[in-house]
């Protein structure tokens, strides 16, 4: 079976929904279960992902921002590592802009082009309902 070539080592969610503090959840490239009483923050969490990865069509993009964030900045960024080295993508919501950017930077802190680090998300590109699937499911004891 291959191996993913990056693995989430860090996310960094800052005034996205209902994340009021700046917050980093430390992975370090292991699996990751999210589980919780509701109302806690468990989708905004995987939500964050997938909108620091394609953003969110034209009527959303604003949605995202917490607007009790003092900052009025919505943030999140998370690093990959790989035997290769590692990224950080970041996406940004600014006040006063109504879109987002995308930012993809090397270990260096370069910024590399998406279709150089991550061709296979580069074509797929953001559509609505684009899914996020973090691990298959291992059918244990079959």
């Amino acid at each position: 079976m291959a191996k993913a070539k990056y693995r989430i080592k860090a996310i960094t969610i800052e005034g996205f929904r209902g994340f009021t503090a700046p917050q980093t959840i430390e992975i370090a490239g292991k699996n990751a279960f999210i589980f919780g009483v509701n109302g806690q923050g468990k989708s905004s969490i995987v939500e964050a992902i997938r909108w620091a990865l394609f953003g969110s069509t034209d009527a959303q993009e604003i949605e995202v921002r917490d607007t009790f964030y003092p900052k009025a900045e919505c943030a999140v960024s998370f690093d990959l590592m790989s035997s290769e080295g590692s990224i950080q993508i970041r996406r940004e919501l600014r006040p006063g802009t109504p879109r987002s950017q995308k930012i993809i930077r090397d270990a260096a802190g370069k910024t590399v082009p998406e279709k150089d680090v991550l061709p296979q998300l580069a074509r797929i590109g953001h559509y609505e309902g684009t899914q996020v699937i973090f691990a298959a499911q291992h059918v244990i004891g079959r």
